[in-house]
């Protein structure tokens, strides 16, 4: 039966090595899963496509990718992966994750317009949930990565308009936004209820690892995701783990 979803990614000069690791984890996890992705190379167990040389630094040339053509390719939903992931097991209903709604970010943490903390990107989280709000989120403002999302391909334009319409916002707010607030905002935008989506609500699907401890991944019992900045952590054990801001080539578990 054909997957009602694929795996994609944009990979050139060491995140494809990445993306290579993170394809392979997949299979030694006996993850079957289609993945497409942009890169400038071949990447074993994908399937590949040339990719404009130079990615854009603020990451949004993924919504041009979209698009113009991951939409195009016969799923009902697309998954975006970062390169630096790791799978540690098979992802069990992934595409439950997005309940009634057209696409899924996995929520980490609320913001709030007074909170100054400074998240693991970089911004304040006050800034987030200004702008956040004065786009025209009426729900609860949350930090998320867009090292992993899930659209319907009927919503797909949606998202690309939100976005961007974020990034105006934030624009005439004085800053430039990078395609992870922008992403999380239009994902926010179209999901009624954020609760549904917050990591703690599926906690075997995916998390970040902030500290970059590979060895308790893989242990049964899951392990405490640390939100820099935040005193807080969430009980996690993820199919999906995500390693941001690597200058290494990550092996899998």
């Amino acid at each position: 039966m054909k997957p009602r979803y694929c795996f994609w990614s944009v990979a050139e000069e060491e995140d494809a090595t990445r993306m290579e690791h993170c394809v392979a984890s997949a299979h030694r996890r006996g993850v079957y899963t289609p993945f497409h992705v942009l890169s400038d190379r071949e990447i074993p167990g994908c399937e590949c496509y040339d990719s404009m040389k130079g990615q854009q630094a603020s990451g949004l040339h993924k919504l041009i990718y979209l698009k113009a053509a991951i939409s195009k390719l016969n799923f009902e939903y697309f998954v975006w992966i970062e390169a630096s992931s790791l799978f540690v097991r098979q992802p069990k209903n992934l595409v439950s994750s997005l309940g009634r709604a057209p696409a899924h970010i996995p929520l980490i943490v609320p913001v709030d317009p007074d909170d100054e903390t400074q998240l693991p990107t970089g911004a304040a989280a006050a800034l987030w949930a200004r702008t956040m709000r004065k786009a025209g989120l009426q729900n609860q403002p949350y930090f998320a990565e867009s090292a992993f999302w899930v659209v319907h391909r009927e919503a797909v334009a949606t998202i690309c308009d939100l976005a961007n319409h974020f990034r105006i916002v934030a624009r005439e707010s004085g800053w430039e936004a990078d395609a992870t607030p922008a992403i999380a905002f239009a994902v926010q935008m179209l999901c009624g209820n954020p609760e549904m989506h917050r990591v703690a609500k599926r906690p075997d699907l995916w998390a970040v690892d902030y500290t970059h401890q590979p060895s308790i991944h893989c242990g049964n019992e899951g392990w405490d995701c640390e939100i820099p900045g935040f005193q807080q952590s969430l009980k996690v054990n993820p199919a999906i783990v995500h390693l941001p801001l690597t200058n290494t080539v990550t092996s899998s578990p």
